[in-house]
């Protein structure tokens, strides 16, 4: 039989972390999921799925500034050295694979991707249609239609796992590399649901903790990010408050540089995520507390400073023999 795994990054989501696992695990083996710094409940959702039986491994990456890219690489080499599984994905909390059932993917992966090349899904995001994620049953399905079409080509990863053995995968997981397995990419008829915006407070909260993160990254290059700046600057100029139609043109320009937004509306008759008739109960762990966030994350600045003064005087110590 065959066998998947998901690789995941995680911070504060919260509100759509359970819909994450509950939806993909219908194509997924096992999740590892690494925890950033969450201030939010991801993690006790996480660790309660986990005890409801879902197969998830919940690590944790306690650094503030990282690089995406070496975490990933790191945790999916070691999943795929491990010899467990015939399929890696890299997916993030707002991504959900589309099919319509599990043995037909697996026929699909299959007689698509051997176990040294990797296959490449197109994103499709998909935008609501009002800010009423917790007031909907099934808010994914219900209030979600994708946009009517994609301004800028991006696509993300399925990893044969020997090729995974040795791979780099790119920041933002978008695409991967490995020197011995060249030219081994193929393009398959999948799309993967992506859903960045949902609800105005998760996209203030997203939006200005993701582009203080991608500011502190040393290892920044130049447009890595830019979609976060964008967004911040239009947030702090609408004074932190987002109607329901500013959601939904954050939605429907999301990760399209300013200078190559075009007018784009919805597909209405276009394919929807999950099924319908499902639904996850909303719980006060899946809800965004803004205050809370941002405490919790200027108290991580705090002691990441704190810790560097600490070392620094140490040093200072040390230079001049005051070391004990």
């Amino acid at each position: 039989m065959t066998k998947i795994a998901a690789v995941s990054m995680v911070k504060n989501e919260c509100d759509i972390i359970e819909w994450f696992i509950k939806l993909n695990a219908r194509f997924v083996d096992h999740f590892f999921i690494i925890d950033h710094l969450s201030s939010d409940d991801t993690r006790s959702i996480i660790e309660r799925l986990r005890s409801e039986g879902y197969a998830i491994t919940c690590l944790s990456l306690e650094q503030l500034a990282f690089d995406q890219s070496a975490v990933m690489t790191r945790q999916i080499r070691e999943v795929a050295i491990a010899n467990q599984f015939d399929y890696i994905i890299p997916l993030d909390a707002d991504e959900f694979v589309d099919f319509t059932e599990r043995s037909s993917f697996n026929d699909y992966l299959k007689s698509k991707i051997s176990p040294v090349q990797l296959g490449v899904m197109e994103w499709l995001t998909f935008c609501p249609v009002a800010d009423d994620f917790y007031n909907s049953d099934n808010p994914l399905y219900e209030i979600f239609f994708p946009r009517e079409f994609e301004p800028a080509y991006f696509t993300k990863v399925i990893l044969g796992n020997e090729f995974a053995k040795q791979c780099v995968i790119a920041t933002g997981n978008h695409s991967a590399k490995n020197k011995r397995y060249k030219n081994a990419k193929v393009k398959l008829d999948i799309k993967l649901h992506h859903v960045p915006v949902r609800s105005s407070q998760q996209v203030v909260r997203k939006v200005l903790l993701g582009d203080y993160s991608s500011r502190l990254n040393v290892k920044r290059k130049k447009g890595d990010g830019y979609h976060w700046t964008d967004m911040a600057c239009e947030i702090r100029a609408n004074n932190y408050q987002l109607s329901p139609q500013k959601l939904l043109d954050f939605a429907l320009q999301y990760s399209v540089p300013k200078d190559k937004q075009v007018p784009l509306g919805l597909n209405k008759d276009g394919p929807r995520i999950g099924v319908a008739g499902m639904s996850v109960k909303v719980t006060d762990e899946s809800r965004i507390n803004l205050v809370r966030a941002f405490d919790m994350y200027t108290a991580s600045l705090v002691e990441e400073q704190i810790r560097r003064n600490r070392g620094f005087f140490q040093s200072v110590k040390r230079y001049f023999g005051f070391s004990s």
